[in-house]
């Protein structure tokens, strides 16, 4: 539940106890236009404290849970998250709807739950009052709906190719506000390609650090305590032969072999398996002075664990062994091993640098995850997995290095990289648009264009609603712009802009209007195009509901 209250800049909200789920009981509250202008209440509601974190001159807002200090949030989606309904029953509905439609906006794209608060919030309002005079909510779904392709069209056709590191760096920047995060994002993403994963990890002191993974890395441990020597971070394994095993080894014969080979090849053996105990982990230890075998564990979700196996072994050339495969770790031959010039094993993670595996065979893989990725939903667990597993394949693993002095601000700035990498990467497959809300201002005409094909008046209201609601983000941000700073009136901003021309917006950052591409001013066509999707989605939705039914606390008896 959630209270608030604001100043020209701040944000204050509180929460408060929902009521018990046992007392609640189901209650109709409105129906026909009633029913959508309750729901147009609850977008409007919570649509005004989401649109306050629009642009990169937002106002800041401070979430009270009441438990600790203050959290500061200055990411629509992630404020989205954080608020879980209203203390007003009737208004409850449409945030929920709202909330959801943010949160799965910026779970697939990584960002843009502002903008779809800053559209939804515009198209509600405009439907609800349609409906309220007498417009039919199915013909004016179908305008919306109309209108909604015609803007994704347009904006699809006005993408142009990012070409260099500085459009990089400037659409992250869009994406985060953070001129260290943007610098370091770009020079990763103008070196490593689309193909690009990022390992993200923080630090204690301030600054933001980038590094290259030579080689593949997962997520690992050593399967016991004594692989790491005291007093020692790592181990390093010099051209080591590679034993995979989707296995747990428990018997001393799951060993022997993998022991009678590193002792004959008198090199390092690196032992991948699920897991080593019992006889099999007391032979290991007990051979540790006659040969150096260092067993290993991945520490994948479990449901990944199968798939990073026989990913490290193609990288490797080494053959995966294991009971369910035919060939169990006790039948291992030498040529079932694999090579590699250099591992690196630390108690977090694995790092494999000049596998022996054929990079045809690699890239094949690669190929066939991102056909593989196309087809799940964008922004989920499986969708990230495979994302990242084409980046070993692909060598294109990288490290950021997030830095400040309290957890909060490291995972802030953590928050900024995953929201500006997935901006860069929609950006590298879709292209760029001019940002500021000036792309969506200039697909209005399109948007108008599609009026001629309509049914009837009503469905026309349905196009107009969604081309009216193009400029919302643009005021918006001369809006947000304006708590802080001396600005013209949002009407004034957008007449001055149809003035000066095509391109042309206002650059939040230096406080002018200028050509928004020239100034550096980007977004990412795909993230506003799917942001419009979304709140029309939405707004098609709730204008054609027919009832809210809403939970209330069962009378005392």
């Amino acid at each position: 539940m959630i209270r608030w209250r604001s100043t020209s800049t701040v944000t204050f909200i509180s929460s408060t106890r929902s009521p018990s789920r046992r007392s609640r009981v189901r209650e109709l509250r409105d129906g026909g236009a009633a029913a959508v202008a309750s729901l147009a209440a609850g977008v409007e509601t919570l649509g005004a404290v989401l649109a306050r974190t629009y642009g990169p001159v937002a106002g800041t807002v401070l979430l009270d849970s009441g438990r600790a200090l203050p959290e500061v949030v200055e990411d629509g989606g992630l404020l989205a998250r954080r608020i879980t309904g209203l203390p007003d029953r009737r208004g409850h509905a449409g945030v929920m709807a709202l909330r959801d439609t943010c949160l799965a906006t910026r779970r697939r794209y990584g960002d843009g739950a502002a903008t779809v608060a800053v559209l939804a919030r515009s198209m509600v309002a405009q439907a609800s009052r349609l409906v309220v005079a007498g417009a039919h909510p199915v013909s004016l779904r179908r305008g919306i709906e109309r209108g909604v392709t015609a803007a994704s069209a347009a904006l699809t056709a006005t993408a142009t190719a990012v070409s260099s590191d500085d459009d990089l760096r400037r659409l992250a920047a869009g994406a985060c506000h953070d001129s260290e995060v943007s610098e370091v994002l770009a020079e990763l993403f103008g070196l490593l390609g689309e193909r690009a994963g990022l390992i993200v990890e923080e630090r204690s002191t301030p600054g933001v650090e980038r590094g290259y993974v030579d080689g593949a890395r997962w997520r690992a441990k050593p399967a016991f305590r004594e692989v790491v020597p005291d007093g020692s971070t790592d181990v390093a394994l010099r051209d080591p032969e590679i034993v995979v095993a989707d296995a747990t080894l428990t018997a001393v014969e799951d060993v022997v072999p993998a022991l009678e080979h590193a002792l004959a090849s008198r090199r390092p053996l690196l032992l991948v398996v699920r897991g080593i105990e019992s006889a099999a982990k007391a032979a290991v230890l007990g051979n540790r002075a006659r040969s150096t075998i260092i067993p290993m564990r991945l520490a994948s979700v479990e449901r990944q664990v199968p798939d990073d196996i026989a990913d490290l072994a193609l990288l490797t050339g080494a053959t995966v062994l294991g009971d369910v495969l035919g060939r169990p770790p006790r039948t291992l031959r030498p040529a079932d091993c694999g090579r590699a010039r250099l591992v690196v094993l630390t108690r977090r993670h694995v790092t494999v640098s000049g596998g022996a595996g054929t990079p045809a065979g690699a890239e094949a893989r690669a190929g066939q995850l991102l056909g593989r990725a196309a087809a799940i939903e964008r922004g989920s667990d499986e969708w990230r997995a495979a994302r990242m597993r084409i980046a070993r394949l692909s060598g294109a693993q990288g490290v950021i290095v997030v830095g400040g002095y309290t957890a909060g601000e490291r995972q802030l700035r953590a928050d900024r990289v995953a929201k500006a990498q997935r901006v860069l990467e929609l950006a590298a497959r879709g292209g760029a648009v001019p940002g500021g809300g000036v792309a969506l201002l200039e697909c209005a005409e399109a948007v108008r264009a599609a009026r001629s094909g309509c049914a009837g008046i009503d469905e026309a209201w349905g196009v107009d609603l969604v081309a009216t609601a193009l400029s919302a983000p643009l005021r918006q941000l001369v809006d947000n712009y304006r708590s802080r700073h001396e600005a013209p009136h949002p009407d004034l901003a957008l007449a001055r802009i149809a003035d000066l021309g095509q391109g042309w917006g206002f650059d939040a950052q230096q406080g002018e209007f200028a050509p928004m591409a020239k100034a550096g001013v980007l977004d990412a066509a795909g993230v506003l195009t799917g942001a419009v999707e979304a709140a029309g989605s939405l707004t098609a939705t709730l204008v054609s509901s027919a009832a809210v039914v809403t939970a209330r606390r069962r009378a005392a008896s």
